[in-house]
């Protein structure tokens, strides 16, 4: 549980900071004409990895409140999965708006945003493992 969390500050820590760096960038370049394939991606990359600082936040809240053996453990434990896998799914929506962009722009926000995929990633495998072999996740066996 305290790996899990551990995991969880490190990736939400690197989701706000990467927020403040696409936000940061998306203002720079919407000063700039005219508007280009990497300004619309960046748009949306913006509204994605605030949701993902978002739900990084609730899957956080959600691991300090559970408690193995309650009734809610599995609930509790289920929400964090969930929010902690929508949040990678958001990273990697970002990243996938880019497309096959060369530009420094697109290389620069996919290199960062893959940084905090692997983060994230590392993230939910140890909230899958939350509660041992019978869990529910991934056989056990």
């Amino acid at each position: 549980m305290d790996l899990a969390q551990a995991a969880v500050r490190v990736s939400l820590a690197r989701s706000r900071s990467l927020s403040t760096y696409v936000t940061t960038l998306q203002s720079q370049m919407q000063q700039q004409a005219p508007p280009s394939t990497d300004r619309a991606a960046l748009k949306d990359c913006v509204l994605q990895i605030a949701d993902s600082v978002d739900e990084l936040t609730r899957t956080l809240s959600e691991l300090k409140n559970m408690r193995v053996g309650t009734a809610s453990f599995q609930w509790h434990l289920s929400n964090a999965r969930t929010w902690t896998s929508t949040s990678l799914t958001n990273c990697y929506s970002c990243v996938s708006g880019f497309g096959g962009s060369d530009g420094k722009v697109g290389l620069d926000v996919k290199q960062r945003v893959n940084s905090v995929g692997m983060l994230t990633s590392n993230a939910l495998y140890l909230i899958t493992r939350i509660g041992g072999a019978d869990n529910g996740v991934g056989g056990g066996n």
